[in-house]
């Protein structure tokens, strides 16, 4: 109770200076009234997706990605019960809209608190002992409520047209208007602000619920079913989310990316507010708005600089947390009690082990022949006049692979954080961006030769990359888990935001490159590209199976299952953790500099987070901490990627464009692959040929024992 206190005294005392600031830079009473109501009512919105969101993590530790589709889902739900015309017409049998709005507004609770049911009870609760495959989980089951929603009311934006009761009013404060909607949405806050408070701290629920978050072990072993509380506590975080998309749809409208427009600033939040924390959540997001006296007022539609400010506040407001811990392997130990590494195989079993990638990197350098062989096409081009047009199946094929090439790369610098060090990052398309836009815009505006701007364009990206995972690892990795996730997005998000608005990198439109060296453009030699890409991509992987199979390689997966006991056996996990996070963010520069090469365009897609997400799904589906695992997951999604968007289907007479469900598809991927495939398609394989084997061989002798 006395935190919670706490909690509102920060507030009082906060808002008290806000107040005093915004009667410093009103020109009169009524701006400045409008100035606070406006600054609450943006505030309340934010705090009706943070507020689940922070109930959620503070009892299971579990951080719904899926919390925005909840909030896009009670927008849309409260759209189609209150107008005509929808899935279920309630205009005939509820006439009057005010009273329809309310049912509007508890149907889209229902569905809400169904769907995060659905969730929890049928897919999460296997997962709570795996952090990193409950963000993959959410995410997915996120990307399949997207598509039902657009399935089921299409990607056209819904504007509320209805007009009721307080939606249509207004009220005058000293001269200036404001909407009486507005204030209902802040009286509707502060009353959930008051109701879940008292649940949590005056009721025998709230009390179970606070245990838990303290001990759940202990709660447990006093005979309470902890297992329901979860349940009850996660459906209402998403009920809580959908309430909130239905509160401010009449204000908002309804779109599919309603919920994504929220997320981000919902996360800031709840790390500003303290991971868990209800009422700091309520400070933070009353507290953190952008009132109209510090800036413009926020667009919700991720249009503002007020983006940044959040992501600001939520790099500058990570704190510490310690990560699940597991017990050693895939490492050994001498008497001494050193870490050492397997040696080396002898050349004949060498030769065995690795003949299958000998053959498949013969094959790829083969394979533009083989392809302009089968298909009657030249892999250098078409020729036209006295040059080469980059046509033909040849041609095509070998930009496919180089796409590959480029997310393995991509990938296994993300599995080496990811997968052997165990750093999770969601700032990965930071390094991947920043270096394609450091080439552009030395080929673009350094007047010197394009080979020297090239080679000038290559030395800085990679040298930038190295530092930005310098200063980022050497003040953030001494947090943990979800933590550091959070940090590295709101440090990418940044960027993205910068170069956005950033007229030198042309803002959103980016900028094409127009001219590059002959040997290495693509567009004029698109076979010598080709085996760059590949010579790199095949370095990449050596370089890294030299690197894990290192001593430094095996403190890496120390610190990746117990970085405790590692610091109690003298390692610098620190040092170690700095190295990895280095050479991944170099090798992540890499291939985006082969990205803008290939496409000879930069923009701020580079730096989106599908470079961040992708590489952790592809991770997963390959095998998490295996080197050929990053390469499997990239090269499958990819092909499946180019199969499935050009192909069709017709159920019913329907007929159904598998581009437009391939969000859908994305997402029963990530589910599936968690749920189903834990070990990916690598650590599925080794598991099953082991046991095939174990089956196969003889049973071993029966030791003698004294009495024989």
């Amino acid at each position: 109770m006395r935190s919670f206190r706490n909690s509102w005294i920060t507030v009082a005392v906060l808002f008290a200076a806000l107040i005093t600031l915004a009667l410093l830079g009103a020109n009169s009473l009524g701006s400045f009234g409008i100035t606070i109501l406006s600054g609450l009512f943006q505030g309340m919105l934010l705090f009706l997706v943070a507020s689940g969101l922070s109930i959620v993590f503070g009892l299971m530790d579990v951080l719904n990605l899926a919390q925005g589709a909840y909030f896009m889902i009670g927008a849309y739900v409260a759209y189609d019960l209150q107008h005509a015309g929808g899935l279920v017409d309630l205009t005939a049998a509820i006439p009057d809209p005010n009273l329809r709005f309310i049912v509007a507004i508890l149907g889209a609770i229902a569905v809400g608190a169904g769907l995060g049911l659905l969730l929890e009870r049928g897919l999460l609760r296997p997962l709570y002992s795996r952090p990193i495959f409950q963000l993959v989980l959410t995410f997915g089951f996120s990307l399949v409520l997207i598509e039902v929603v657009k399935a089921i009311w299409t990607t056209t934006p819904y504007s509320w047209t209805e007009m009721f009761g307080i939606r249509e009013g207004f009220f005058e404060l000293f001269g200036q208007r404001f909407s009486t909607y507005r204030l209902f949405v802040v009286g509707a806050g502060f009353a959930l602000i008051i109701v879940i408070g008292l649940l949590l701290q005056r009721t025998r629920t709230g009390i179970i619920i606070r245990a838990g978050v303290e001990d759940r072990e202990m709660v447990q072993a006093l005979g309470i079913n902890i297992k329901m509380i979860f349940t009850l506590v996660f459906t209402l975080g998403c009920a809580v989310a959908a309430l909130g998309g239905a509160i401010a749809a009449p204000f908002l409208g309804a779109s599919v990316t309603l919920g994504n427009a929220f997320l981000l600033q919902a996360v800031a939040v709840v790390v500003l507010g303290g991971m868990g924390s209800y009422g700091g959540t309520a400070v933070a997001s009353i507290l953190g708005r952008p009132y109209p006296f510090c800036g413009s007022e926020l667009n919700y539609r991720h249009e503002s600089g007020s983006s940044f400010q959040y992501c600001a506040d939520a790099a500058a407001g990570t704190g510490a947390a310690a990560a699940p811990k597991r017990p050693f392997r895939e490492f050994t130990m001498n008497a001494t009690g050193t870490l050492k590494t397997t040696n080396s195989a002898q050349w004949g079993t060498w030769l065995k082990d690795n003949g299958i990638p000998l053959l498949a990197l013969v094959f790829l350098i083969a394979f533009p022949f083989i392809v302009g062989l089968l298909t009657d096409s030249s892999p250098y081009g078409e020729v036209r006049g006295e040059r080469f047009i980059m046509r033909g199946a040849s041609v095509r094929w070998q930009s496919v692979l180089i796409e590959i090439f480029i997310l393995g790369i991509l990938t296994m610098s993300y599995n080496l954080l990811f997968g052997f060090t165990g750093v999770i990052s969601f700032g990965h398309a930071l390094f991947f961006g920043s270096a394609g836009y450091i080439l552009g815009l030395c080929l673009e505006y350094v007047a010197i030769d394009t080979s020297l701007a090239l080679a000038l364009g290559i030395g800085l990206a990679i040298l930038f990359c190295g530092l930005m995972g310098l200063l980022i690892g050497a003040a953030t990795l001494r947090l943990k888990g979800v933590y550091f996730a959070i940090f590295t997005l709101a440090v990418a998000e940044m960027f993205f935001i910068f170069v956005s608005r950033w007229q030198l990198t042309r803002a959103e439109d980016g900028f094409a490159i127009s001219e590059l060296p002959t040997w290495i453009d693509p567009s004029q030699s698109r076979l010598n590209f080709y085996y760059i890409a590949l010579a790199l991509f095949v370095l990449t992987f050596l370089f890294l199976k030299r690197l894990v199979h290192s001593p430094t390689g095996a403190v890496l997966k120390a610190i990746r299952e117990n970085e405790d006991r590692a610091q109690t056996l003298g390692y610098n996990t620190l040092r170690y953790k700095l190295f990895a996070i280095v050479v991944a963010s170099m090798l992540a520069g890499l291939a985006g500099l082969l990205q803008v090469i290939l496409n000879k365009k930069v923009g701020p897609e580079l730096l989106s987070i599908d470079y961040t997400v992708n590489p952790l799904l592809m991770t997963i589906i390959g095998g998490i901490g295996t080197l050929w695992g990053p390469i499997i997951g990239s090269s499958s999604l990819f092909l499946l990627d180019i199969f499935l968007r050009d192909s069709q289907f017709t159920v019913g007479g329907v007929t159904v464009n598998m581009a437009n469900i391939w969000g859908l598809i994305l997402g029963i991927i990530f589910i599936t692959a968690v749920i189903v495939f834990p070990l990916g398609i690598v650590g599925t394989s080794q598991r099953f040929w082991r046991r095939l084997k174990a089956k196969r061989s003889p049973p071993p002798d029966r030791l003698a024992t004294p009495d024989q």
